[in-house]
């Protein structure tokens, strides 16, 4: 169901989110807005753009499954799951982890854990000659959303394939942060030569200080109303 809202600039109705996905509606843009938020609920709020705060309906979502800014150094996220959960931890990831589809040529479906490149799936069968292996490791886990209830505030991470998330505390958050690289061809090169590739750094400490910041005035603003 499509939640709506007043915008006060204008006094345009402008869609916010689905239920309680604010997908267009960052936690700064609540304020852009007349609505009756209920703060004791779960909010999942639109990440903000890097430092551009749009007006809630203005533009399109923030695909964050797509952008570079809101990558996260899975190997760090695995360390602090095993460091939270012990020795539960692989447990845990196999009983929690949502299902992917794999698909054979001759049109056979498998169902399996997605383990998010953290993980080998088991595999027992009569069938399966060798089980499973890595061929060029790789998880894809992405900064998501801001979840709110009441004055507990997270940030969402989600794996891109499956759609597991798991909540962070900002501090949290920060320590899984990364450099991360998009490889690309250097224009400036012949093609004959035989280095021909560029390396381009991505950070979102940028967009982990605009997170912050939208977190501090939600919980002043709670603090102000007690």
């Amino acid at each position: 169901m499509g939640e709506y809202a007043k915008r006060k600039k204008d006094g345009a109705e402008v869609k916010i989110g689905t239920c309680n996905q604010m997908y267009y509606c960052t936690l700064k843009d609540r304020h852009s807005v007349e609505y009756d938020f209920d703060y004791e609920q779960t909010y999942y709020w639109r990440l903000p753009m890097m430092g551009d705060y749009t007006q809630a309906g203005e533009g399109e979502a923030f695909d964050w499954r797509s952008s570079s800014a809101t990558c996260i150094n899975s190997d760090r996220l695995w360390q602090l799951l095993k460091e939270q959960d012990g020795a539960k931890a692989e447990s845990n990831m196999r009983k929690y982890s949502k299902s992917t589809q794999v698909v054979l040529p001759t049109g056979v479906i498998f169902s399996i854990k997605c383990l998010h490149g953290f993980l080998l799936p088991n595999i027992k069968s009569e069938d399966i000659e060798y089980g499973a292996q890595f061929n060029g490791k790789r998880s894809d886990i992405r900064i998501s959303y801001i979840r709110t209830k009441g004055d507990s505030v997270d940030v969402a991470v989600e794996c891109v394939h499956c759609g597991t998330s798991w909540l962070l505390s900002v501090e949290e958050l920060e320590k899984v942060a990364k450099y991360t690289y998009n490889v690309k061809k250097d224009p400036n090169k012949p093609m004959w030569a035989s280095n021909i590739e560029i390396r381009e750094e991505y950070y979102c400490k940028e967009l982990i200080q605009a997170i912050k910041a939208e977190i501090k005035d939600y919980i002043k603003e709670r603090k102000s109303r007690k």
